[in-house]
């Protein structure tokens, strides 16, 4: 947070030992803190050091403004240690009583950035102790949660709800935290409510020009219709072809893919490991059947917009009004800032200003629940589905097996949903995070026998989304996405009317365990394997045929997203 002092200045007089402030620190001030407010955050140090060097040691308030500021303009700046250094001079400044509690709440940013959960609680409680804010309120709760203190939690986000209620600024990220607190104490139903109600509050106000009225919700994929049928959504229609449908592929394309990567199935080993089964989850005791699942889904939307910086938001505009959560229903655990609520978009404004325009196919890989991937197994999950698609893309009818009718069938469905794709102009969206395992793609034999793959995956019809900001809205003539259901049978889901504000449909709320969400089906986690093994070298001796563990990342950050329980690997693979 930026304090801002100029023109108060002239009206706080000097106390013994302090620097007369002049009007040449006065206007310093004034254009340090202009600079920092279009984020030039090198320029703005440079003159919050200026008015240091004009009135090295200015009356308190001043001191307290600029040291503060040029904190935060060092933590923008990744200079961390130096940034904490600077917030901790400005509080000594004004021991008695901070004229704002901008520091401290700075300080917990810097905590919760730096991985320090206790630290960043405490400095939130001191900000509390000045200002009560719902955001800030929340924010101690997001906190608590990654300090295991959810009990406190749960307290802090119910009290942060009861005192500004859900017209309030940060209402949105309390249900969302208060969710996942009540997930991690396994209570299914309260996490869904309130994740659920996040979602809702993330929907835009204004409905002008929805053809019901309203702005509405779509969950999963699992009602849209496939390619060529009639519109899956009344109204919901662009140039006579419906705007959502899907064709549902089979695991055949990727079982023939992992045998061309592999090499000749050994009798023993990773490729004659069976790709779907049944298997019970150690830790949760959650039973998961692949064979019963669907296996994946090829949605394409036409005319879709796709905002946000994460991104968090994927909609048809008016007069369809409809938001996708993806196959992970509103139940799962979307962005705290899902949909309007997020800055960095403007849901509710017909201009087309900001506005790309993309014409052709595109398709992609992302993740709604986190636009980028936020953690590692969000990685994984992403690696997967990109390596699905890619394989889906060259197909032919497979031969061979009691099922070959049917896998022909599906492949000549697909090679016909697919022949008015244009390969030599179309692109592939993936976030940032992706580049590595592109990379790999690159150099493994993948691209041999996959020239739609290939194409795809060339550095010219890229298009990374990377979280900068301000991001344009982009709109896609035709965005193609790969869809798969969580592979967990058994798990009660209910539809529930809740007291929402936005919207009047019923929701799917989960009575067992949510982060079921999350897992990756066996097979593209074998695709995956198989891919990262043809690119690596070959084992020059037989002891390092024991399992290795390879991460991807370009955030040095990622190196600290891991779960509990995982210091002691994480301390083996570092030494």
């Amino acid at each position: 947070r930026q304090c801002r002092l100029a023109g108060l200045a002239s009206a706080l007089a000097a106390s013994e030992g302090e620097t007369a402030w002049s009007v040449e620190a006065n206007n310093a001030l004034a254009e340090a803190d202009r600079l920092q407010q279009q984020k030039r955050w090198a320029d703005a140090i440079t003159y919050y050091k200026r008015v240091l060097a004009v009135s090295p040691n200015p009356p308190n308030f001043q001191k307290y403004i600029v040291l503060n500021n040029l904190g935060w303009s060092m933590y923008h700046t990744d200079r961390w240690a130096e940034a904490e250094h600077y917030y901790h001079l400005a509080l000594a400044a004004v021991p008695n009583k901070p004229p704002t509690d901008h520091a401290h709440i700075n300080l917990a940013t810097l905590y919760t950035k730096t991985h320090r959960p206790a630290e960043a609680v405490a400095s939130y409680r001191a900000a509390l102790s000045m200002t009560a804010s719902q955001r800030v309120q929340t924010q101690l709760g997001r906190v608590l949660i990654r300090n295991f203190q959810v009990g406190e939690a749960v307290e802090t986000l119910k009290e942060a709800l009861s005192a500004w209620g859900s017209d309030g600024p940060a209402a949105q990220e309390a249900h969302r935290e208060l969710g996942t607190a009540y997930a991690a104490r396994r209570n299914w139903g309260r996490a869904s409510h309130h994740l659920i109600r996040a979602v809702d509050l993330g929907l835009p106000t204004n409905s002008t020009g929805c053809a019901a009225a309203r702005w509405s919700v779509v969950e999963g994929w699992g009602g849209v219709h496939p390619f060529g049928n009639s519109p899956a959504l009344s109204g919901n229609t662009a140039g006579g072809e419906p705007q959502v449908s899907a064709l549902t592929i089979t695991y055949a394309h990727a079982r023939r893919a992992l045998a061309a990567l592999e090499g000749p199935p050994p009798s023993r080993g990773p490729a004659a490991e069976p790709l779907r089964g049944r298997f019970v989850d150690p830790l949760s005791g959650v039973a998961y059947d692949e064979a019963a699942s669907e296996p994946f889904r090829l949605v394409m939307l036409r005319e879709v917009a796709l905002a946000g910086r994460r991104p968090t938001a994927l909609y048809l505009r008016r007069p369809a009004c409809l938001f996708f959560t993806g196959e992970h229903t509103a139940s799962g655990f979307l962005p705290s800032s899902f949909g309007a609520k997020d800055a960095d978009n403007a849901l509710d404004s017909d201009s087309a200003r900001g506005e790309k325009w993309l014409e052709g196919d595109t398709f992609a890989v992302m993740d709604v629940r986190s636009g980028g991937a936020d953690g590692w197994q969000l990685r994984v999950e992403l690696a997967s589905k990109l390596l699905l698609l890619l394989l889906s893309l060259d197909t032919e009818p497979p031969e061979g097996s009691e099922q070959a009718e049917e896998r022909r069938s599906g492949s000549e469905r697909l090679s016909s949903a697919l022949s008015s794709v244009d390969f030599s102009r179309a692109r592939l969206l993936i976030p940032s995070q992706l580049l590595p395992t592109v990379e790999a793609l690159r150099s493994s034999r993948l691209p041999r026998g996959y020239p739609r793959a290939a194409r795809l995956l060339a550095e010219e019809s890229l298009l990374v989304w990377n979280g900068s900001a301000p991001a344009p809205r982009h709109i896609f003539e035709r965005l193609l996405l790969l869809d798969w259901r969580p592979p967990y049978a058994g798990a009660e889901k209910r539809g529930r009317a809740l007291p929402l504000h936005r919207t009047r449909q019923r929701w799917r709320v989960f009575d067992s365990s949510l982060f079921a969400l999350r897992f990756p089906h066996r097979t593209p986690l074998l695709l995956q394997r198989a891919v990262f093994h043809a690119a690596m070298p070959p084992l020059s001796r037989p002891a390092e045929t024991r399992p290795r563990i390879l991460s991807c990342s370009r955030e040095g950050a990622a190196l600290w997203m891991q779960l509990g329980g995982e210091q002691e690997l994480q301390s083996l693979l570092a030494s």
